[in-house]
């Protein structure tokens, strides 16, 4: 009933055994962006040299592995399938010629190119066909909003680390905290609320695939190996994604099970740190067929160290800021006949940090004074399972997924109490989240999503400082939110170049919380009644896609975005925040194709409203608490640009202009500090972590040594802008104004892949976003410096 239901809301679209394709002859590289849009398949070119040949034209009801088996037949490339409605074309060798080792393997396949029959200088990379992240099949250039995507092989090897900060090292509209590894908070175009982890939700949602890996915690920073892509889509996507997609999303794109190829591959890295220890890594990836064309498992390991480079003077000790981690992922998947497939995905991660990665102004070198330790332990367990398949003539996707993210980390506060006085907290974040979808993506030029969503989040936060002579205080609080939540989004080309979408989103959130510490039921019985309450919460979005011409095309949008309230502690007791909301209007113009123009890029100017902002601000005795803290306005303006004149040589430039203003602060945040009022009346009341402007520069370059060895030279430099850490006396610190330089080359022989990576080439220690003791923000002397000069060297062999 609840199928039928769905259907009705997406479209009555007739239902049919087989999709009916229409591909007219021309070109490889066009011919199957058509055809993936009209079957809701992903289909990519292994090689971007096939891009321009011709194949045949395809016409009736088939599958879209018929349909390339006829468009291949007189073409020298083969379609190889590698998932679950996904192909990749590759090029066909000669069998009297071929061997092993060298054939195109897909996902494990060196990174070294193919030859293929013309070579001509144009691009077909795969992940621009289809955008996954608008949960259904959308090409790059039919999205009315910009993203962003990035090949996973961008990220394996890297040489800042393949987590968070990667990702924000490679578009120029995401930035990142700096707090150390587990521990920090990604922020897209401009829309940040604070760097301290509290009870509020990200402002970013993150996906893992299918699997939402955030809620009211930091980005747990799952290392980003055997990954398809990166996508990011710019925010707010409260139609789609429902609460925590303020900024946007960022979704990881995991390689899928091949169901016909057993195969791995391998990764060892050795770090070297300018003035600190040393670090590395190792990767086993996986894939094994459990039953031929039927049921395929794809597994990673992986454990990895980040050397330390902060030291402490007075216990005189180096280095303290290392991390170990170790975690891994696998994927089962399994066909289950009649065009269905199942899904089950587990990732475990495990981090410990010896001590906070902040050093002192007053001391030499990267160094500070502590009487102790201060480690931080993250412990994080995903579990999801997806099952997709045809009804009629729409796609259904179901999904369920459990995460646990449990962090703990110690604060020095001996400052506060004038003798040593360790601070504990910790965070406990347990999420349950299930959505079934359906989906409609034809040549007449409709596109449909409709679904439901239950999302159940439990998050436990607790302190405590036990200081001598004084005794101990402890206090510990959960919040609560159950959401039931409608959607739907509708596309329809309304004439040959105009289409328009509209969608809504209707949630009824119920949350409550209660302190852990009350001694009697009575009293945690009534905290519950006191705090307990149902936000009813719409998120309507509408947007026009205009084509001036095929490579050009202009864009309108509007949409919402919202966050649950909740409560938080405050020294002594609990308090209330409520719910926030972001409305944007987006004009935008995007223009060439990433796959096959000399130039191509995209621009926007947003204007957002955001309405009883929760943020962070710091307590009586400089703790971050909680609260609303008012009304703001955002003006964001972007761009970036690719250029790729040959196969060989590419430029891509990207930057991000960000105006912030808290014009309209709340009774409750002129209480904590009156010279946030005076700030609001000069205008100089600026959002906090809002960077005022980002840019970034980066060049591939690529050839041949002859025969059967290539290599590869990528480097990027970054200007992160200033920003200020929060609002109030403690947090008015400057951060940012710092530049971010990387190099990578590579060198492939078949399979084998030698790389040399290096990190912050300039050396450059500018404070980034974070902090490193929220006890010790009075001093304005604690900074939060870039990793030193880093060289990083290994190995990556397929098998």
């Amino acid at each position: 009933m609840a199928a039928t239901a769905l259907a009705c809301l997406v479209t009555a679209a007739p239902a049919a055994a087989q999709p009916r394709v229409a591909i007219a002859p021309g070109r490889l590289g066009e011919a199957v962006i058509a055809l993936a849009a009209q079957t809701g398949t992903d289909i990519g070119l292994r090689d971007q040299r096939l891009a321009s040949l011709r194949v045949r034209g395809v016409t009736g009801e088939m599958s879209a592995e018929q349909a390339l088996a006829q468009m291949l037949r007189d073409a020298p490339a083969q379609a190889v399938r590698v998932g679950a409605n996904m192909w990749v074309v590759v090029p066909m060798r000669p069998s009297a010629r071929a061997k092993p080792r060298g054939a195109p393997r897909p996902q494990f396949a060196s990174q070294r190119p193919q030859p293929a029959p013309e070579p001509v200088p144009e691009t077909s990379d795969p992940v621009d066909i289809v955008v996954t992240a608008t949960k259904r099949q959308i090409r790059f250039g039919n999205l009315s909003g910009l993203a962003t995507v990035v090949g996973g092989d961008d990220f394996s090897p890297v040489p800042d680390g393949a987590n968070g900060n990667a990702i924000a090292s490679r578009a120029a509209s995401v930035t990142s905290t700096h707090f150390g590894a587990g521990r920090n908070k990604l922020f897209i175009r401009g829309i940040a609320d604070s760097a301290f982890s509290g009870p509020t939700q990200s402002t970013v949602g993150q996906y893992l695939g299918e699997a939402r890996t955030s809620y009211s915690a930091p980005d747990p920073d799952l290392r980003l190996h055997d990954l398809k892509a990166i996508e990011i889509l710019e925010g707010p996507q409260g139609t789609i994604f429902g609460a925590g997609s303020l900024g946007g999303i960022v979704k990881a794109v995991p390689a899928e099970p091949e169901f016909d190829r057993l195969g791995g591959r391998m990764i060892a890295t050795a770090t070297f740190t300018t003035g600190g220890s040393p670090g590395g890594e190792a990767v086993l990836i996986g894939n094994i067929p459990l039953i031929a064309d039927t049921a395929a498992l794809r597994a990673n390991v992986y454990r990895a160290r980040e050397g330390g480079y902060i030291d402490d003077i007075s216990r005189n000790r180096t280095d303290l800021n290392r991390s170990d981690i170790v975690g891994g992922r696998a994927i089962l998947a399994a066909k289950l006949g009649g065009g269905w497939t199942g899904e089950a995905m587990g990732a475990v991660q495990s981090i410990d940090t010896r001590d906070a990665q902040y050093a002192d102004r007053r001391m030499p070198g990267l160094g500070r004074r502590n009487p102790f330790d201060q480690p931080f332990a993250q412990r994080f367990v995903l579990g999801n399972a997806t099952l997709k398949g045809p009804v009629g003539a729409l796609n259904f996707t179901g999904t369920f997924g459990a995460l646990s993210n449990r962090t703990r980390e110690v604060f020095d506060a001996s400052t506060l109490f004038e003798q040593e006085a360790p601070y504990r907290q910790g965070n406990t974040t347990s999420l349950l989240a299930g959505e079934a979808r359906l989906d409609y993506s034809g040549s007449d030029g409709w596109s449909t999503l409709a679904g439901v969503s239950f999302l159940r989040n439990r998050s436990v936060g607790d302190r405590e400082v036990l200081v001598k002579n004084l005794g101990q205080y402890s206090a510990s609080v959960q919040n609560n939110v159950t959401e039931w939540t409608l959607f739907a989004e509708a596309s329809k080309r309304l004439t040959p170049r105009l289409t328009a979408t509209l969608g809504g989103r209707v949630s009824a959130i119920h949350l409550y919380g209660y302190r852990h510490d009350l001694v009697s039921t009575e009293d945690v019985i009534s905290d519950i009644a006191e705090s307990a309450r149902t936000e009813r919460v719409a998120a309507p979005s509408a947007a026009l896609l205009y084509a001036i011409r095929p490579d050009l095309q202009a864009f309108v949008r509007y949409q919402q975005g919202y966050r649950p309230g909740g409560i938080s502690i405050e020294f002594g007791r609990i308090t209330k925040f409520s719910n926030d909301r972001l409305a944007t209007f987006e004009l935008g113009l995007r223009f060439g194709k990433r796959q096959r123009s000399v130039v191509s890029g995209q621009m926007s100017l947003s204007v957002s409203r955001w309405s009883d902002i929760q943020a962070d601000v710091a307590d009586n005795i400089g703790l971050p608490i909680t609260l609303n803290i008012g009304n703001g306005k955002i003006t964001t303006a972007s761009a970036a640009i690719a250029f790729a004149p040959t196969p060989r040589f590419g430029l891509e430039a990207g930057l991000v202009y960000n105006r912030s203003r808290l014009d309209e602060p709340s009774e409750r945040l002129v209480t904590f500090s009156h010279a946030i009022a005076n700030e609001v009346t000069q205008g100089r009341a600026t959002l906090p972590n809002v960077t005022d402007f980002s840019a970034r520069v980066a060049a591939r370059f690529s050839g041949d040594f002859g025969g059967r060895w290539s290599w590869d030279l990528n480097g990027a430099i970054r200007y992160i802008g200033l920003s200020r850490l929060g609002l109030g006396v403690r947090f008015n610190k400057n951060q940012g104004g710092y530049t971010q330089t990387n190099l990578v080359g590579r060198l492939h022989h078949d399979d084998l892949t030698l790389f040399v990576a290096v990190n912050n080439l300039l050396d450059d220690k500018a404070s980034r976003f974070g902090v490193g003791n929220p006890f010790d923000l009075d001093l304005a002397l604690q900074y939060v410096p870039q990793r030193p000069r880093s060289v990083s060297v290994g190995v990556d062999l397929a098998f």
